[in-house]
């Protein structure tokens, strides 16, 4: 269990089959499957990025979701991203299940790898300096992320 700083709230974040179960049935993301699309797809949209991400830290219903959105930054949603990838690795391993957390910490990885290639070709553009900066600052590993801390 990770707790985070999110837009200046403090979270418990913690991965229960129960709520893997509500963000299935309510938002038909599929944080359990074994083919890591829903973790794929989690990762990769903004929308059920944020959506899972709120669930994850208790905030069920449109107008909570839309009031954390309103005062959360980049860094935040990055928090966010990198407690939920953390928790669902404690609960695979947990499960006995090595292989999914092989599974999300490759999905990580490769989503780093891709921005990383994108920041390099946007260097040789007029736009670089701030983009590069942004896209390489969104660091989705647990250390790398601040306001992010084991709970005792």
């Amino acid at each position: 269990m990770s707790k985070v700083t999110v837009a200046g709230q403090s979270f418990e974040v913690i991965a229960t089959l129960g709520l893997l179960r509500r963000i299935k049935t309510v938002h038909g993301i599929d944080l359990l499957s074994r083919d890591s699309k829903g973790l794929a797809g989690f990762l990769s949209s903004s929308d059920d990025c944020w959506i899972v991400g709120c669930e994850f830290l208790g905030l069920a219903t449109t107008e909570q979701q839309d009031e954390l959105a309103d005062k959360a930054t980049g860094r935040d949603v990055a928090t966010v991203i990198g407690a939920v990838t953390e928790a669902l690795k404690d609960f695979f391993h947990g499960r006995g299940e090595p292989e999914m957390v092989a599974a999300i910490e490759k999905q990580v990885s490769t989503i780093q790898a891709s921005r990383k290639a994108l920041a390099e070709r946007i260097e040789g553009t007029d736009l670089a300096t701030p983009i590069v900066t942004e896209i390489l600052n969104m660091n989705l590993t647990l250390g790398a992320i601040s306001g992010l801390s084991p709970v005792a």
